[in-house]
């Protein structure tokens, strides 16, 4: 069988950071320096091994130095949705290496910039260096090459459920990380430290690695992808649509009982483009928030709520505050995490929509980051 072409995009972050620390910082690997050490102590990763994992074809682009993922926002979404589109017809698929503190933001954002995508786009990281003793980079990697595979070789794959699906066209935007495989529009960080670092936001996860096999959940799977269902799916880059405009300012409120909201609601004269807001269990908020949501509608700043539960809906239709916000305009995010939310209402602000279209787009799914479950 011949070897997929995968591309390696590394973004900095703990996984190619140098094993010693200083202050808590960890020095950055730049460019090829990275790969070519990865590969010294990884060989299976770029030759590929006896079971058909495929390697990778390196081409020597590193979107970003810095190691700290913090630092990487809206630039790094574009020039890698730009890198994706300008090697689309080179490789079969491609691998991310990213720091774990906003990988989740990155996925989310390629979700949405690539509305006909036709290849495997996988993320990852580690909790440490690739070169520490007892690292889970290896097992990352290894496993995205693995679920990246699938695309040709199915040898290893389980279904967990009866499917619609074939994966001769897998496709979309993934998370790989510890055992696990998410949705692009569904990962949420859970832990600085641990394997399992990563989770599905309130849904399950695509599918799980469990020794030489990968158990993939196709009513996850099929949900997921049901936004490509009916669209030209690109096979070539010139058919790739990439809508990777990310725009506007959006300030994003936690609420708290006895908040000063008031002091807050003078800042929307200075023209937010949007507002994130987070409530309580289902997006209620206290009686105080009523003048706030009541001048942003009015300035036609679009509010989204969700949930600061772990798992929570946001329905703003259960407590009388959450009823109030919605009155007052507010839009409910229901079982969106804040990460797609925030990302979604940044995409649909630069894909110039207006407020009205925002409201209405918002809680519905675009990506698999809403289950029609929820909208019941």
């Amino acid at each position: 069988m011949e070897k997929m072409r995968i591309l390696l995009l590394a973004c900095g972050g703990t996984i190619g950071a140098d094993s010693s620390y200083e202050l808590g910082i960890a020095a950055v690997h730049k460019g090829s320096d990275f790969i070519n050490e990865l590969v010294d102590v990884f060989p299976d990763l770029k030759s590929g091994s006896d079971d058909g994992t495929p390697g990778f074809l390196v081409d020597d682009i590193l979107v970003t130095t810095t190691t700290c993922s913090s630092d990487l926002g809206e630039s790094t979404w574009v020039a890698l949705s730009e890198l994706i589109k300008k090697h689309y017809d080179d490789y079969d698929g491609f691998l991310i290496s990213h720091g774990t503190n906003t990988l989740s933001y990155t996925a989310s954002a390629l979700s949405f910039a690539f509305p006909n995508i036709g290849k495997p786009v996988v993320l990852t990281g580690s909790q440490m260096p690739f070169k520490v003793s007892g690292s889970d980079a290896l097992a990352n990697l290894s496993n995205s090459l693995r679920v990246l595979g699938l695309a040709q070789n199915q040898s290893y794959l389980e279904r967990a459920a009866a499917s619609k699906s074939t994966f001769n066209d897998f496709a979309g935007v993934f998370v790989v990380f510890g055992s696990q495989i998410i949705a692009g529009t569904r990962v949420r960080k859970m832990s600085e430290l641990a394997i399992e670092g990563f989770a599905s936001y309130n849904a399950a996860p695509v599918g799980v690695l469990r020794s030489d096999k990968i158990f993939i959940d196709f009513r996850e799977y099929d949900f997921y992808r049901e936004y490509l269902n009916g669209t030209a799916i690109a096979k070539a880059g010139k058919e790739l649509v990439v809508k990777n405009s990310f725009d506007g300012d959006v300030l994003s409120i936690v609420a708290h009982p006895n908040s000063s909201i008031d002091k807050l609601t003078h800042m929307l004269n200075q023209k937010f483009d949007g507002i994130l807001l987070q409530g309580f269990g289902d997006g209620e908020m206290p009686e105080e928030y009523n003048d706030f949501l009541q001048t942003a509608a009015g300035l036609e700043v679009p509010v989204i709520v969700g949930s600061q539960v772990t798992n929570g809906v946001s329905s703003l239709v259960l407590y009388p505050g959450s009823k109030r916000a919605s009155v007052r305009g507010a839009t409910p995010a229901w079982d969106m995490s804040l990460e797609s939310i925030y990302i979604k209402l940044r995409w649909l602000i630069g894909q110039n929509c207006s407020y009205e279209e925002i409201h209405n787009i918002m809680p519905k799914s675009l990506r698999g980051e809403i289950k029609p479950s929820h909208l019941l």
